[in-house]
This record gives C-alpha cells, sequence and structure tokens, in this order.
C-alpha cells in the first residue's frame, strides 16, 4: 500500500517552467535588448555559461559575475512572489495530507527558493520535508535524492509513489524500480495531466 508521495516542483507541482523557458530574453529585455532566440541558444547551459554567452553575443559592459547576479535577482523575485501552483494542486495536496499520505519534495532548486515559493502558496507546512539535488550531491540522472526522500519520510520504497515530468528523471525511477507517475509526459506508463482530474486520485489506488 502506498503510503508516501514524492514530488518534483518546477513543471509538476509549480507552474515555472514558462519562465525558465523563457529567462535568457526575460533578463535581456530587462536591460533593453530583444533577443527571441537567446534561450535555445542557452538550453543547456548553466547560470553562469549563459551569462558569459550573453556578455559575448552582446557586448555586454558588465561581468559575467554581475549578469549571474542580475539573473539570480529575476529568479528570486519569482520564486518568492509570482510563480503559482499548477492547477488542482492545492486540492490534490490538501487530500492525500488528509488521508495520511507522508509528501516530500524532490527538486534541483536550491532550498530557500522551494520554501519560498511553496510558502507563499500555502502548501509548504504540508511536506515534510524539501529535498534538493544540491544537499544529495547527485542530479536526477541518479536515484539519490529519491532514496534520500525515502528515508527522510521513514517508509520503504514499495510504499512510495513519485510524480515526476521530466523524462529522464522518470527514466532513473524507473531503472531504479520506483513507481513514477508522468506528469503530462508518457516517459511513464502511468500519466496524468492535471491534479484537477479524477484520474489522479484514481491513479494511486492503481499504484496500491
Amino acid at each position: 500500500m502506498k503510503r508516501g508521495v514524492i514530488f518534483d516542483l518546477d513543471g509538476t507541482l509549480i507552474d515555472s517552467m514558462p519562465f525558465w523557458n523563457s529567462l535568457g530574453e526575460r533578463y535581456l529585455k530587462y536591460i533593453g535588448i530583444v533577443d527571441k532566440d537567446i534561450d535555445k541558444e542557452t538550453y543547456n547551459m548553466t547560470i553562469e555559461e549563459a551569462a558569459s554567452y550573453m556578455k559575448h553575443k552582446h557586448n555586454l559592459n558588465e561581468s559575467v559575475s554581475y549578469i549571474r547576479l542580475q539573473i539570480n535577482c529575476l529568479i528570486e523575485e519569482q520564486y518568492f512572489k509570482k510563480l503559482t501552483l499548477n492547477e488542482g494542486v492545492l486540492e490534490y495536496i490538501e487530500y492525500l495530507y488528509a488521508h495520511n499520505y507522508k509528501l516530500i519534495v524532490a527538486t534541483d532548486t536550491p532550498k530557500p527558493l522551494a520554501q519560498a515559493v511553496l510558502k507563499k502558496n500555502g502548501v509548504l507546512d504540508y511536506f515534510i520535508d524539501v529535498i534538493t539535488t544540491i544537499k544529495v550531491k547527485q542530479d536526477k540522472s541518479r536515484p539519490d535524492i529519491y532514496d534520500y526522500c525515502v528515508l527522510r519520510m521513514g517508509l520503504s520504497k514499495d510504499e512510495v509513489v513519485v510524480i515526476e515530468d521530466d523524462d529522464k528523471a522518470i527514466e532513473t525511477l524507473k531503472n531504479a524500480s520506483y513507481d513514477v507517475i508522468g506528469f503530462k509526459t508518457d516517459a511513464s506508463y502511468y500519466r496524468i495531466d492535471s491534479f484537477k482530474d479524477e484520474i489522479a486520485y484514481k491513479m494511486l489506488e492503481k499504484l496500491i
């Protein structure tokens, strides 16, 4: 029987992907430059690498460190003030909590930002903890973060289901024998497209 749920944050609980997918364009617009292609060009780059790329592409006077700082300020503003839950998330979390499921978040996002956006949206207290890839020192290409979440919940892997939207993370989970529900992706055998749909509730029953 499932007793715990591990949630991904960005794209799953929080409607943050439109922001992340346009971050470069937003930053350049902030400093008065229009560049519709920048996010495609910097898609696989770290913030540091993207800052360096933008500096050289647009001959910016600011240092890479300062550009990165400005970008981080834009990110913090989103997580502390603007980002919202995906539709149906609040009711779904309240339902799980009322039915005694243990809930935890596994995310690449730094913990202060993750906690801030969850608190802003009134759901932080429903979660046992927020575990980050920074804490476990491994990204989601390995199952370390999920294993840590299971330990933190005091459960076994068989008692837990993970809800993720990232195809590579889902492959990691499947290879590690986790039960996983894909959010808006067919990478998992089980899929939901909205937390407000009845199937999102019935899916847990299927995994018992």
